[in-house]
Parts: C-alpha cells; sequence; structure tokens
C-alpha cells in the first residue's frame, strides 16, 4: 500500500494509534525498483520495471543494495517528464545545480532531478551518489514526486485539492504568503476601509465612537505633517538622552519619558493573570530583549544586515555617520551577549516556566543603579507582591550592566529602543527603515507607508468602535445560531469520544467533560464588552490634535485601566479580541473558545454552503480549536482556566505517551524540498489537527445523514491552502 504524503489526511484516517518507528534497514535494487513502480504506475501509464530499471544486462544485479545515484536515475526513469516548476514549487525549491561526484550515466537524469527542485542535497559539492538508501528515504522522495506532480489524490490530496492555486498563485507585495486566511483579511480590510471612508466623509458629534475614529485616522494620515517634521516630535528627548552624563540622570529621564509618554525606555511592567488562579493579577517585568533569533547572531552576514538597519535609524535620529556606525556595533556587540543567555522558544516547555516570581528588592538588588519602584509609580503600578519575570536568566544579565560603569552602553541601547518604537510614528524614511527592520527578523517586506500604517493603527486603535459596525454588518441571529450549533455538536462529539477512551480513568474524563461542560463559546465578538475609549479624548487636527498626542492619550488610559486591574479595583474578567480578527482561538486561562466574525467568510464558512462544507472547513477549526483544551498545554488547566493538575498520574503518563507516537509520526515531515517538521515543536498544533479533522466528521455524521465526504475533505484541504516563499518557511520551521 502506498504511504499517503497529505499528512493531515492519513491522521484522520488513523483510527487508534500510529505506525511504531523500526531500524532503517538499506534497500537492495529489487526492493527499491518494486517499491518505485508501485509509486509510480499512476504517473507514467504502463510502467514496468524494466522501463526504468535498466541492469547491465549480463548478471541479476535486484539483490545488490541500491546507491543514491541509481535510486534517483530509477526515480526520474519511472515518473517521466517532470512538471516545470512554477508558482509554489518554485518559490520553494532548494537551491539548483550540479554535484561533484554524480558518475557520468546519470548526470542528466539527475540534473532533471535537480531543476524540478527535489533533491535537498547543496549544489556545488557532493551528492553523495555512492550511499546506499534506505526505505525512509526512497518515500521521501516518493513524496517530493506525489507534491511536483499534484495529480492524484491518493498520494497527496493536498497538492491535488490545491493544485491550480500552488501552480499559479503569487504573493502580494507586503505580505509573506497567499493563503485563504490572507485572502479573508483582504477582504475584511477593503470592507474595513469602506466603512472608514463613510466615517470620514461625515461630521460627527464630538466625543462619539465616529468622531474618535475620524480625527484619530486623520492625524495619523498627516502625510504632510509627518514628512515635514521627520524626527523633531521626538528630537527633545533624544537630546535630553544624550545629554545624561551618569545612571542616577538616566533614571531621572526614563521617569520623565515615560510619565509624558507611558514608555519605558529600560525596564517596565505590564499586567498578566495568574496562571494558578485567573482571579488574580500580577505585575510583569518587560525588559531589552533580542531582536532576532539566536541562530541570527552566529551568522555574520545577518549581523552585518542587522546592524545595517540599526545604523540607518541612528542616523535618522539625528547621529553623524561615525557616530551611528559606532553605536550600532555597540548595540549588536550587547545583544550578541545577551543571545548567549536567552531562552529559546524550545526551552518554554510548560507555562510554568515563563511565570518565574520575585519580589521587587531581590529585582532591585540585581538591577542596582535602575529605581524599578520610581518607575513603576509612574504607571501606578502596585509592585508591593509577586512579580513575574519570564527569562530570569536575560534578565539577569541585562541587569548587571546597572552598575555605574555602563552609562554610554544603557544611553545608546535606550537610544535605539526609542528610534525603533517610533519608527512607525513618524516620517516616510523611519518607515522604510522599520521595513527593513521586519524584513530581517520576519523574513519578508511589508512595505508599509504612512496611509497603511494609519489604517493598521487606527484598525487597532479603535477596534472596539469599527468591531461593533463590522459585526452588525456581518452578523445575524441565523448566522450566529448556525455557527454556534455547528460548535455545540463538536463538544457533544469530544464528550462522547473522551467517554470512549480505554486508556483514561473515570476521574480523569468527569473531569475532562466538566472542562468541556464549562466552556464559554464567543461567536462573533462579545455583546457586553467594556467600552475602554469613552473617557478618551482625541483630538481632530482642526483642534490642535497631533497623532501622537492621541497615541499617548490612548496609552495613558491604558495605563489607568492595567493600574485598576492590578490593584484589584476593576473586575477584569473579558477576553478581548477584535471582532474582524480572521482567526479562531482557544484561551486555556479562561476555558474560553473564541470564532471572531472575521473569520466566518467564504470559504470557512458560507450560509449557503452545504453541511459538508461548512464542517470540513469552519468545523474542522472549530474542532482544532476545542483541542486546544486537552493538548500538551491546556490538558494543564482546569474547567475554570485556573492551572491545576486533574489528571491522575497513570492518565498523565498515557497521554504523554500517545504524545510521543504523534511526534515520531510527523517528526521529519516536510513542509517543501528539505525543509522538516519538527514534531514535539509542532505536536500541540499537530493533535489538534488530527482531534479537530475526527470531531468535525464525527458531527457532521451526527446531523447528516448521508454526509458528502469528498465535499467535506475537499474543503478542509482548501482552507489551508497557501503559498510561502523559502526563506519564510525556513524561518517559521526555525522559529
Amino acid at each position: 500500500m502506498k504511504k499517503f504524503t497529505a499528512l493531515f489526511l492519513s491522521a484522520v484516517l488513523s483510527t487508534a494509534s500510529f505506525l511504531p518507528a523500526f531500524a532503517a534497514e538499506q534497500l537492495t535494487k529489487g526492493e527499491y525498483a518494486r517499491m518505485l513502480l508501485e509509486a509510480a504506475e499512476d504517473y507514467n501509464e504502463g510502467l514496468q520495471i524494466s522501463d526504468f530499471f535498466k541492469g547491465d544486462g549480463k548478471t541479476d544485479t535486484s539483490g545488490n543494495l541500491i546507491t543514491k545515484a541509481e535510486a534517483l536515475a530509477m526515480l526520474r526513469r519511472a515518473f517521466g517528464t517532470l512538471p516545470s516548476l512554477t508558482g509554489d514549487l518554485l518559490r520553494t525549491a532548494p537551491e539548483m545545480g550540479s554535484y561533484t561526484d554524480v558518475p557520468l550515466w546519470a548526470q542528466n537524469d539527475i540534473a532533471k532531478l535537480s531543476m524540478a527542485g527535489v533533491l535537498s542535497e547543496t549544489p556545488g559539492g557532493e551528492l553523495g551518489s555512492g550511499d546506499y538508501v534506505d526505505e525512509e528515504y526512497a518515500d521521501t522522495m516518493f513524496a517530493r514526486m506525489y507534491r511536483l506532480f499534484g495529480s492524484n489524490p491518493k498520494d497527496d490530496f493536498y497538492s491535488y485539492v490545491n493544485h491550480d492555486f500552488l501552480v499559479t498563485g503569487t504573493i502580494d507585495i507586503g505580505v509573506s504568503e497567499n493563503s485563504v486566511f490572507q485572502d479573508i483579511n483582504n477582504e475584511v480590510a477593503y470592507e474595513l476601509v469602506n466603512i472608514l471612508a463613510d466615517i470620514i466623509n461625515k461630521n460627527h458629534v464630538n466625543g462619539s465612537p465616529e468622531q474618535k475614529i475620524k480625527d484619530f485616522y486623520l492625524t495619523a494620515a498627516d502625510e504632510e505633517t509627518r514628512n515635514e517634521l521627520g524626527a523633531e516630535p521626538i528630537m527633545s528627548y533624544l537630546e535630553q538622552l544624550r545629554e545624561a552624563e551618569n545612571d542616577r540622570e538616566l533614571t531621572d529621564f526614563a521617569i520623565s519619558f515615560a510619565k509624558d509618554t507611558t514608555m519605558d525606555l529600560f525596564a517596565g511592567f505590564s499586567v498578566t493573570m495568574d496562571y494558578a488562579d485567573q482571579s488574580v493579577y500580577l505585575p510583569v517585568l518587560d525588559t531589552y530583549s533580542i531582536t532576532m533569533v539566536q541562530e541570527d547572531y552566529e551568522n555574520e552576514e545577518r549581523l552585518e544586515d542587522f546592524k545595517e538597519v540599526i545604523v540607518t535609524l541612528f542616523t535618522l535620529g539625528g547621529n553623524d555617520e561615525k557616530t551611528a556606525d559606532e553605536k550600532a556595533d555597540m548595540v549588536v556587540d550587547f545583544e550578541k551577549e545577551l543571545a548567549k543567555h536567552t531562552r529559546s522558544t524550545d526551552e518554554y516547555t510548560d507555562i510554568e516556566d515563563a511565570y518565574n516570581y520575585y519580589t521587587l528588592s531581590e529585582l532591585q538588588a540585581m538591577f542596582g543603579t535602575l529605581d524599578l519602584q520610581e518607575i513603576a509609580d509612574v504607571h501606578g503600578f502596585d509592585v508591593s507582591g509577586d512579580i513575574v519575570v519570564a527569562d530570569p536568566d536575560a534578565l539577569e544579565f541585562y541587569a548587571s550592566y546597572f552598575d555605574g560603569s555602563h552609562t554610554e552602553l544603557l544611553k545608546t541601547l535606550a537610544e535605539i529602543s526609542l528610534l525603533a518604537t517610533y519608527s512607525t510614528m513618524l516620517d516616510e524614511e523611519f518607515m522604510e527603515a522599520n521595513n527593513s527592520l521586519l524584513e530581517l527578523v520576519y523574513g519578508y517586506n511589508p512595505e508599509a507607508n504612512i496611509l497603511t500604517e494609519a489604517f493598521n493603527t487606527t484598525s487597532s486603535a479603535m477596534e472596539t468602535y469599527l468591531g461593533r459596525i463590522y459585526y452588525e454588518n456581518n452578523m445575524d441571529e441565523e448566522k450566529t445560531a448556525e455557527v454556534r450549533s455547528i460548535a455545540e455538536s463538536i463538544i457533544e462529539v469530544y464528550k462522547t469520544r473522551i467517554a470512549q477512551q480505554d486508556w483514561m480513568s473515570e476521574t480523569t474524563k468527569a473531569e475532562a467533560i466538566k472542562k468541556l461542560d464549562n466552556m464559554d463559546l464567543i461567536i462573533g465578538m462579545k455583546e457586553d464588552s467594556t467600552d475602554f475609549m469613552k473617557d478618551i479624548d482625541i483630538k481632530g487636527i482642526k483642534n490642535g490634535g497631533t497623532y501622537l498626542d492621541n497615541i499617548y492619550a490612548i496609552m495613558k488610559e491604558n495605563d489607568k485601566v492595567s493600574a485598576a486591574i492590578l490593584s484589584g479595583d476593576f473586575d477584569n474578567d473579558e477576553i478581548y479580541f477584535s471582532a474582524y480578527l480572521v482567526n479562531a482561538s482557544y484561551y486555556p486561562m479562561a476555558n474560553t473558545f473564541v470564532l471572531p466574525a472575521g473569520i466566518l467568510n467564504e470559504p470557512v464558512y458560507s450560509i449557503d454552503a452545504s453541511l459538508s462544507q461548512n464542517y470540513g472547513a469552519l468545523g474542522c477549526i472549530i474542532g482544532h480549536e476545542i483541542s486546544h483544551a486537552f493538548d500538551t498545554t491546556g490538558a494543564k488547566f482546569d474547567e475554570k482556566g485556573n492551572y491545576n493538575d486533574w489528571w491522575t498520574e497513570e492518565d498523565y503518563a498515557a497521554f504523554e505517551k500517545l504524545s510521543e507516537e504523534i511526534v515520531d509520526y510527523y517528526d521529519g515531515a516536510e513542509a517543501a524540498t528539505g525543509i522538516e517538521t519538527d514534531g514535539t515543536f509542532t505536536l500541540d498544533e499537530n493533535i489538534a489537527d488530527i482531534s479537530g479533522v475526527r470531531c468535525a466528521l464525527d458531527a457532521l455524521k451526527s446531523v447528516e445523514s448521508n454526509p458528502d465526504y469528498e465535499e467535506f475533505f475537499e474543503s478542509y484541504a482548501t482552507i489551508f491552502r497557501s503559498t510561502s516563499d523559502r526563506s519564510c518557511l525556513l524561518y517559521t520551521s526555525d522559529a
């Protein structure tokens, strides 16, 4: 039997467990030939082993071990003429070229495979032509060929369903991918633009939501003023910072700056829930962090690119070329050292790892010359109890510089933080520098300008008001009721399937079902969300308002709310999200599933689609998110969202063992040629995919007597179609 390469489909069809892993054995020519015939016969009509396994015509070599060169030559011959690379296959293909160790007789076939993007070995070096191959290598190469052709649903269902899109799809300037969700984002943005235009073209009562939206946007979109002023709005701050001669003067400046803007330059406090008790809020100490991922600080080319962007920002901030270069070196050198002390993403294996508790006195002992109490007082934050630190080693390393002997370095770090923070709020040159920084960090240039930034910032800052308008335009009782019905039917399936698990005790089953019974579903938007904008005075240009002043007004109100939450004077039990967000989320610390109105658009959901289509698309997304209540993270939170070990020790051990099987199953699966999945890193998402599809399918069968399975699976494959380039895939595989 062929192994399906569409992993999500094969996972769904698997009902209980995954295939065990065995030690790889090298293949003989005969074994490989038989495997290859089965793999390629649907792509080359009438194919026989003799068409690609020639031998020397004198002796039977079928029992000999097969080399990589022989296997690849046979592979090309068996699959015949290879498709030309276009679209997604071209963008994600590895470097193409020749190898130094390929025998003459195999060079033509292997060159064709290289040009088809199915060889991951780096050209110019050795291919390993004489190495023997095993079944795992053969399966990998077959999977690459299935993806290349994309013509057989049995071999690569995803590529088959999305073939036309993958061949012809392009990527718009300023985004990293083209996907169904990006398409919906574009449609939502277009509608928001029309809503915004309608508001701007009318007069409104002062203090009304519409007046605040209009005046905020117009000050943000004032290109002429922003370009004319350049860095002038922040020059006085930069001059004060540069004049500081010691750490005490640095602290004085930081306090003054925070009073004006609410922004912290050296260290600051934010607010988070206590993971162990959702009724308690704690301060978090935030400090300087690295800009790139750790591996980038060992790559000289990446460091040069980083320095170039930093030099640009320092120059825009009024430094001469020599000074900008010297300051950039200081930033790069410091971040190289900080990176050595910074936790990587995979080191956060549990939420407890991000919750490290300190007292203010303990932290102050580390920070020496920086007065943390003064910083907290500026914001009105109560920091008398526990304070959370996410990365203690990085914080301690950074804090060690506040000893009175590193004033110049601290000034430089504060200056680049200030410049980077304001880079999206000033002129086009600053915007371009920020674009370059984002391209360096995330692998793509958003090509943002003042007008796009004004739209994006308005959509974010005014989401309470704009979200209400979008919700009312796009949701009605019928749509809300049907979506809720789909979600509730899937929850019922989860209950049934949990009750059927023979590896789980009755005690744990009861707790799991209790969690489902208490799960809150928010469809579209939260009806009674708090209006945090009501007391904020947003001023228009005619009334002397500026973009920065309006931003400061919003941030100061946010400070007041955060301080009230921290002190217990504000009952904060809300989940905050935008109604036009194109995403769905499960919040384990609130046991709440959120489905914003923004994602409820075609092809994810349509009131006119069949049940099979809606369950295959939206149903699988719902099933995916609900499963996060029981993945390796969600399984540690109870029905109230509190961190609580509600599993028996034996059950959780069984759960972890089953999780290891999923890790093994997905580990090494390729997103593109040579770009492998880390089964451990993607474990929670893989559990969610498997559980979500299976439960959505069972739910469909419970409400539809004759489900259309083809519609179901094609809808699922369609909503996850996407294309990006190889650099983006490499970044996301490492992030």
